[in-house]
């Protein structure tokens, strides 16, 4: 067998790929704030992210196809926009990932404190942060093989509380549990949450250099993302009929298995014991990954002279990870998620950085579509996930606050992150 043989994925493997990346804690720790918003009509939330979500995801896809680059999304802003909008992407990038650390570590704490009112330590979001962070710092400076050799199983492992909730459906299904449109009006407001679910698709654009046909990149993207969404949608109508509305907002998913109908108490036990664990450890394995993905994606912007103070950034340890700049985000994940504790404000502030790199990157597609003198359907399309992107931040943007100042307020955190950005820039002449 070739090499090149050996370097090609199946369409179905790349699809499996996709939907890993995609797949993360949010369905398990986040799914029953929306049930709160929304009532029993809010698994169709899953739908409406990825409804308004798609035009994003396909975009991203298609100039990963035009830009060869490997340091993310700000590669693409770079090439279109120049050194400096390219790098300000990439340290939006890392500012809005940093707050979904943040949401998780306080998604988890709220968990703890349902779970077992006695951990002290969960009371205090600097404790409990500093507790979390801490571990997460250990496990990020020890050598790649080995944050592998964790981080494989433990995405394994978080599909299983899905796949199970699933396989029992047909077992607890009520058929007098009745689905009220009531909530629908408040549905769109949902989207803080459930967009949550679908954050780090850009990573699997790498894969499309490895597909047989090129070209299927978009139908990739196409089918896992619907088919995240399906598995989204599924999980969250299974805990409608195994706990019940109410017991779903109260508990969240995290405790489903003590509703399931079996007539054994101890296996019932031992299977709530064991989701209880595995969404623990599904939370953990979010934070974990989203820390090394964006301590990585720092070292290579310190490496590539982006960076002032490159020598401290740049700066390894003897397993060749980036020990300072590790414990310099550490610290900032540390400090937000002291100060800044509600969760659906975290969450909006996460989702409205996030959107600020899929904006940019729209724009850098829709000039790259014009420049290179694509068909009217290629800049029809690139103006029109512009336009979406642009309605899906704003509406988000304008959710976070109840009035426009408070707004504002809530994003300031993004204004100190992208400040302190600015203050590190190294400009290309410094060189």
């Amino acid at each position: 067998m070739s090499t090149n043989q050996n370097n090609t994925i199946s369409l179905p493997t790349a699809i499996l790929m996709t939907m890993n990346i995609m797949i993360g804690s949010s369905i398990l720790a986040m799914s029953h704030y929306t049930a709160a918003i929304s009532g029993s009509i809010s698994f169709m939330t899953w739908a409406l992210a990825g409804l308004v979500f798609l035009p994003t995801v396909i975009g991203v896809c298609q100039i990963a196809q035009l830009v060869n680059a490997e340091n993310g999304l700000f590669s693409y802003t770079e090439k279109v926009f120049g050194r400096f909008a390219g790098y300000m992407i990439g340290f939006t990038t890392l500012v809005g990932y940093l707050f979904v650390v943040t949401t998780v570590i306080s998604v988890f704490r709220e968990a703890i404190m349902r779970i077992f009112p006695a951990f002290a330590i969960a009371s205090s979001p600097f404790y409990f942060s500093l507790l979390f962070v801490g571990i997460v710092y250990l496990l990020n400076i020890l050598s790649v093989k080995v944050i592998a050799a964790i981080q494989d199983p433990l995405t394994i492992f978080k599909l299983s509380p899905i796949i199970l909730a699933i396989v029992f459906l047909p077992f607890a299904y009520d058929p007098s549990f009745s689905f009220s449109l009531a909530g629908l009006p408040a549905l769109p407001s949902t989207l803080s949450f459930s967009l949550f679910g679908f954050f780090g698709f850009e990573f699997a654009t790498n894969i499309t250099r490895h597909l047989q046909n090129k070209n299927d990149g978009s139908r990739i993207m196409l089918i896992a993302f619907w088919l995240t969404a399906a598995l989204y949608m599924l999980f969250h109508f299974s805990m409608f009929h195994i706990m019940g509305l109410e017991n779903f907002v109260n508990f969240s998913a995290v405790r489903y298995a003590m509703f399931l109908p079996l007539p054994w108490p101890a296996v019932k036990l031992a299977l709530a014991s064991c989701v209880e664990i595995i969404a623990a450890i599904a939370i953990f394995s979010t934070a974990n990954g989203v820390t090394f993905g964006n301590t990585s994606l720092m070292h290579s912007m310190s490496d590539a002279g982006y960076l002032q103070g490159k020598s401290w950034f740049s700066e390894t340890n003897r397993f060749g990870r980036p020990w300072v700049t590790v414990l310099i985000y550490c610290a900032l994940v540390v400090l937000f998620g002291t100060f800044v504790t509600e969760i659906k404000t975290l969450s909006g502030i996460s989702v409205s950085a996030i959107f600020i790199t899929y904006l940019a990157t729209m724009i850098s597609l829709a000039v790259l579509q014009h420049r290179n003198g694509a068909s009217f359907g290629k800049q029809a399309f690139a103006v029109f996930a512009t336009i979406t992107t642009s309605v899906v931040f704003a509406y988000n943007f304008l959710g976070v606050g109840a009035t426009l100042t408070g707004c504002f307020i809530a994003h300031a955190p993004i204004a100190v992150g992208l400040l302190v950005g600015y203050l590190l820039y190294r400009p290309e002449h410094q060189f």
